[in-house]
């Protein structure tokens, strides 16, 4: 290739990962000027041991989800405020069913495992009801 085309090359690189670092930033900085209202939604929807930098990790992308409690039948997760569980917690299984705001999936092992969105949500996060493995 010639030392033009290589020099348009790394332009174009370069430009991708200027808006790509610009968009990360302006997320971060528009979650954490929100802090005071992500902190009223935690006490309001009584979420457990989440806390404002949980929220912010998933929102932007640091993590797919915050376990923040657990029932004797499932793990109680905080997550991005919209659905992800196929792309991200459930990866690797398969969807079988969806009834309401329930999805059911066939685990790595063929066990059936649930995943339930509660009406717990607002615009940074949601909860969820992860089944764990009927064994």
């Amino acid at each position: 290739m010639s030392k033009k085309i290589w020099k348009k090359a790394a332009a174009a690189v370069a430009v991708c990962l200027t808006a790509v670092l610009l968009a990360e930033i302006g997320l971060f900085a528009w979650v954490t000027s929100n802090k005071d209202t992500i902190n009223g939604y935690l006490d309001e929807y009584e979420t457990g041991t989440a806390t404002f930098e949980d929220v912010r990790a998933v929102n932007v992308f640091w993590k797919d989800y915050v376990k923040i409690g657990e029932t004797e039948k499932s793990d109680i997760v905080l997550s991005r405020s919209y659905w992800l569980f196929g792309l991200t917690i459930m990866r690797g299984c398969k969807k079988t069913d969806r009834m309401g705001n329930m999805f059911c999936y066939e685990g790595r092992h063929g066990e059936t495992l649930t995943v339930v969105q509660t009406d717990e949500w607002c615009p940074f996060f949601r909860v969820y009801y992860v089944s764990k493995a009927d064994g």
